[in-house]
């Protein structure tokens, strides 16, 4: 039995029978999303556009033949049998179910996709996470920019922001603000226009006893938003970034002050959403009346 291993993450590199074995772009993309499908058979029309869009069905079916000749060269050369990894269906071409396939995109995505909120994690749940997540070395077939990549790299992106949320809110929940950290940084790292995720951050910085990096996490929200965006953090950000200043030994007078600075705020939002309500009613009566003259 001949066996294929796809790293996906990151540059994409394959291995047969634990030779790497080298393929052009084209041909990697191909192998990729076959292996995805493994036993599948994928229509050879399909295909044509997984190696990249053309001008003409005629180069599409070219570039798509060149490519399964290419990967043919590599994963069936002399000694090994044909077929034995990539078969012919019909109209279509498939990894054979014959073949041993492991692939890091599907072992990340078979833990990810339907774990139980992460309050209801066991140990075992916490652990096959945080191996998932070890997986995970860069976006889904970095470079590759063709429309089922960039749709694939959308999922596993989530997925993974997902994993690396709830593995900071679980250790959280266990005491390990240190252990935490790590994967909220990588969270906002991943996407730094979030403002849920520099909270968690600032939050953890509180509970490890770190309020100066609290402050810090704020002032590099602000920036970010402001540079990106041309906004400023929300103000529940704000409040937890102050309240995260006088966590290290909090009193009453410290949850007073945060719940009269989260009330200022739920006030402040009230009345600009009146003011929001107001224009709009305005706009729609002045709509009103340039319609009946």
């Amino acid at each position: 039995m001949v066996s294929v291993t796809g790293h996906l993450f990151g540059a994409a590199t394959f291995t047969r029978d634990g030779r790497p074995v080298s393929l052009p772009p084209a041909s990697t993309a191909l192998l990729a999303y076959l292996l995805l499908r493994h036993g599948q058979p994928v229509d050879r029309d399909r295909l044509a556009d997984v190696v990249g869009e053309s001008e003409s069905d005629a180069f599409a079916r070219r570039r798509l033949n060149t490519a399964v000749w290419r990967l043919r060269r590599q994963l069936e050369p002399d000694g090994v049998a044909r077929d034995s990894v990539l078969t012919s269906v019909g109209h279509g071409v498939a990894v054979s179910p014959t073949c041993e396939v492991w692939v890091d995109a599907v072992e990340f995505a078979t833990t990810c996709r339907h774990l139980p909120p992460y309050h209801r994690w066991s140990d075992a749940d916490a652990e096959r996470v945080t191996r998932a997540v070890a997986l995970y070395r860069g976006d889904f077939l970095g470079g590759t920019y063709t429309d089922w990549a960039l749709r694939e790299r959308g999922r596993l992106s989530d997925l993974h922001l997902q994993a690396l949320v709830g593995l900071a809110e679980w250790l959280r929940l266990r005491g390990r603000a240190d252990d935490a950290l790590e994967h909220a940084r990588a969270a906002v790292a991943a996407e730094p226009l979030r403002e849920d995720l520099h909270r968690l951050v600032m939050q953890l910085y509180a509970d490890a006893g770190l309020p100066q990096l609290a402050a810090r996490q704020l002032a590099r929200c602000r920036q970010l938003l402001g540079d990106e965006l041309g906004v400023e953090p929300l103000p529940e950000t704000v409040a937890v970034a102050r309240v995260s200043t006088t966590m290290r030994h909090p009193s009453a007078e410290t949850y007073d002050r945060a719940i009269r600075e989260l009330e200022r705020s739920d006030a402040e939002l009230r009345r600009a959403a009146a003011r929001l309500r107001r224009s709009l009613r305005e706009l729609r009566l002045e709509r009103e009346r340039l319609a009946r003259r």
